[in-house]
C-alpha cells in the first residue's frame, strides 16, 4: 500500500520563497545590493540542488535546477539587478521543459496529476490530459517572454506586479477554465456512452 507523500520543511519553504520571491527581491532591493540578494538566491539554488540531490529526486529535476542555477550565476558577472530578475523567466522555461519532456516521454505531466484522483484514466482522458499538458507548455513559454520583458524593459515595480501577482492570476484563470472544459469534456464523454 502506498503511503501519502510527506511534506517535508524543505518543500514548504521552496513554495513560500517561489510565491514571495518578487516581494523580497522588491523589499530586500531597498536593504541590500543587487550583489547580496543574486548571492542568496545562489545560495537557495544550490541547496535546492543538494537536497534534490540527497533526496534521490529525478535526473530533470536536478537538470532544470542546474540551468537554473547556470543562468543566474552568468547573469550575475554580466548584470546582478537582471540575475535576480531571471529566476521567474528560468523557473518558468523549466516547467515548460519538464511538461515537454513528458508528453516525449509518457505518462504526461497533468495525466500524473490526474491520476493522483482517477487512477483508471481511460484513454479518452490520457488524450485530453496531453492536450491540457501542451497547454501548459504554451503558457509556461509565455509566461516566461512576458517575465523577461518585465525584467529588461520594466522597472522594478513592474517586474514585482507581473510576477509576483498577475503571473499567479494568469495560472489561476487557466487552472479555472481548464476545470470548466474539463466538466463539459466528462459530460460529453458520457453522453457518448449512453
Amino acid at each position: 500500500m502506498e503511503s501519502a507523500p510527506k511534506f517535508k520543511p524543505l518543500m514548504i519553504v521552496v513554495a513560500v520563497v517561489g510565491v514571495a520571491y518578487p516581494f523580497a527581491v522588491y523589499f530586500g532591493l531597498q536593504l541590500f545590493s543587487p550583489l547580496v540578494i543574486a548571492l542568496a538566491l545562489i545560495s537557495f539554488l544550490i541547496v535546492r540542488i543538494l537536497s534534490s540531490w540527497r533526496e534521490k529526486k529525478q535526473v530533470r529535476e536536478l537538470v532544470a535546477l542546474s540551468l537554473t542555477l547556470s543562468c543566474v550565476v552568468l547573469l550575475s558577472f554580466v548584470d546582478q539587478l537582471l540575475a535576480i530578475k531571471s529566476y521567474p523567466v528560468a523557473l518558468s522555461l523549466s516547467l515548460a521543459s519538464l511538461f515537454t519532456y513528458s508528453l516525449l516521454n509518457p505518462p504526461s505531466m497533468i495525466e500524473r496529476f490526474a491520476r493522483m484522483v482517477e487512477p483508471n484514466l481511460n484513454e479518452q482522458g490520457v488524450r485530453y490530459t496531453r492536450k491540457v499538458t501542451m497547454v501548459w507548455i504554451g503558457f509556461f513559454i509565455c509566461n516566461a517572454v512576458v517575465s523577461f520583458g518585465t525584467a529588461v524593459y520594466g522597472d522594478l515595480e513592474v517586474w514585482t506586479f507581473y510576477n509576483g501577482f498577475l503571473s499567479y492570476v494568469c495560472v489561476g484563470g487557466l487552472m479555472g477554465v481548464e476545470f470548466i472544459v474539463r466538466q463539459f469534456v466528462k459530460k460529453h464523454h458520457r453522453g457518448d456512452q449512453a
